[in-house]
């Protein structure tokens, strides 16, 4: 029997068919989080699932010499590479503890069974069947992608809208103004919270703090336990989050926070330093950035979940370090010790750290930590160890901007305090109440002059800071959102 003329060739619609299959991993990573995700985080990934089709394709095709067979017989070995996390759990359900080497055995046994199946029944139809199988994937794999595409196409518009501001475009002014150095420290704990659950005196950065002039609040909160929530309110001046809003919702309050206008206004440049995320990606970039790509909260980037979920899961665990450790998010810190970054007058630097936030990628020295403990919360020792290396590195940061710029303005906080986290990624071995969660790290220097800063939230930190430099912004009702017997 004759092939159907669209299944001649090498080119034709079992190679789409492969290739849509292909490509869907990476694709609906993108789509379901095309609000936050850039497509370039994705391309690498896409472009080696296209590669790895079609050397399934043609391999499969030298052995069958048939196109609509080499179709189907690609299709289940690119799903099993590429989607072998499911073979994984499959294996982790009958066995304990396997070696790696079991996930591929089993592989590789689900391979020959499937493509036996499928060798089987093409035998039973005499080939009629393979086209048909074919151009039915195509059409059905088509209308999924284009689903996932329209779906998707609102946070797409949000991304590449979000540059509300342009760099380098404050007003001209002939005045000198203090620079600012906004440092927030993610999931940094009070001093009392600190105290309180984990046994650990933090007095020595206290006495940092004292020594080098700044002001310290122990009672100032936020309103919530979400750094989105927080900083959208903390760059808009007040409380203009609620619950019921969605994330897409905080993003984009935190996308035209009004601060940045306000400084603008004033007449400074807007520079941001570190992870892009909370920040929208209007600032100019200090030099670099420390993150390549949006990361989640295990510290994996779009390209390494498609890694981690394929055949090649071992390779991120050996490589993450070498991209990260060392270096990673306190790099940023670092930036702000070198003279040479100095110099620059009317400057707003943002500087947005994910530390002590997990992953917790450092000990107290600055050392690698295991993978498996990088959401670790069980053992405090994880998130005290990567407080105490972060500490020492704000210190020198600290030292850094008071040796080289000590006419400026210095608010270093952090978005939430340490939460308790009750989902089985991340246990707490105690319970945190809602108000030591949402109490802040809130530290200010405003060029070795006392600010008031006691009990105040992270806005109105803001407006108190904006007023000293001649702004008229009274301070709004501090609004505690926990219960008062929590």
């Amino acid at each position: 029997m004759k092939e159907d003329r669209r299944e001649r060739g090498f080119f034709g619609i079992p190679l789409v068919f492969v290739l849509l299959w292909s490509a869907y991993p990476a694709l609906f990573l993108y789509c379901t989080n095309a609000a936050e995700l850039p497509f370039s985080d994705i391309a690498i990934g896409l472009a080696g699932s296209l590669l790895i089709g079609v050397l399934c394709y043609s391999f499969m095709l030298l052995l069958t010499r048939n196109n609509a067979l080499s179709g189907i017989l690609s299709f289940v070995l690119v799903g099993l590479f590429l989607n072998f996390q499911y073979v994984v759990k499959l294996t982790d359900r009958f066995t304990v503890n396997p070696r790696v080497r079991v996930y591929y055995l089993v592989a590789a046994l689900l391979a020959v069974l499937l493509i036996g199946v499928i060798l089987l029944l093409h035998r039973k139809w005499k080939g009629k069947a393979a086209g048909p199988v074919c151009r039915l994937g195509t059409v059905a794999l088509a209308a999924i992608l284009l689903i996932n595409f329209v779906t998707a196409v609102p946070g797409i518009y949000r991304r590449r809208t979000a540059d509300t501001f342009t760099a380098g475009g404050a007003a001209q002014t002939d005045r000198v103004l203090p620079n600012l150095y906004f440092i927030i420290l993610d999931e940094y704990a009070s001093f009392q919270e600190l105290e309180k659950y984990y046994g650990y005196d933090n007095a020595g950065f206290r006495e940092f703090l004292e020594k080098n002039r700044f002001s310290i609040s122990d009672s100032s909160y936020n309103r919530a336990g979400s750094t989105d929530r927080n900083m959208a309110d903390t760059v808009n001046l007040g409380p203009v989050t609620d619950a019921s809003m969605t994330i897409d919702q905080y993003h984009a309050l935190l996308n035209n926070g009004i601060l940045y206008g306000i400084l603008e206004g004033l007449g400074y440049d807007l520079w941001q330093l570190g992870s892009l995320y909370p920040l929208p990606e209007l600032l100019t970039k200090a030099d670099f950035l420390t993150r390549s790509g949006v990361a989640t909260m295990n510290g994996e980037t779009a390209l390494e979940i498609l890694i981690t979920n394929s055949m090649l899961m071992p390779l991120p665990t050996m490589l993450y370090w070498d991209r990260v450790g060392g270096k990673g998010e306190v790099v940023a810190l670092e930036w702000l010790e070198q003279p040479e970054h100095y110099g620059k007058e009317n400057r707003a630097l943002f500087v947005y750290l994910c530390c002590p936030h997990p992953p917790f990628y450092y000990d107290e020295d600055g050392g690698e930590v295991d993978r498996e403990n990088w959401v670790n919360f069980s053992d405090p020792k994880y998130y005290l160890d990567q407080l105490k290396y972060v500490t020492k590195m704000t210190e020198r940061a600290i030292t850094g901007i008071l040796a080289n710029d000590p006419d400026s303005i210095i608010l270093l906080q952090s978005d939430h305090g340490l939460r308790f986290h009750n989902d089985s990624d991340l246990p707490h071995l105690f319970h945190i109440s809602l108000m030591d969660q949402f109490r802040i790290l809130n530290a200010a220097y405003c060029s070795g002059d006392p600010l008031p800063i006691e009990g105040l939230s992270g806005y109105n930190t803001w407006r108190l800071v904006l007023n000293r430099l001649g702004e008229n912004y009274p301070l709004l009702p501090e609004e505690h959102l926990f219960p008062a017997d929590d």
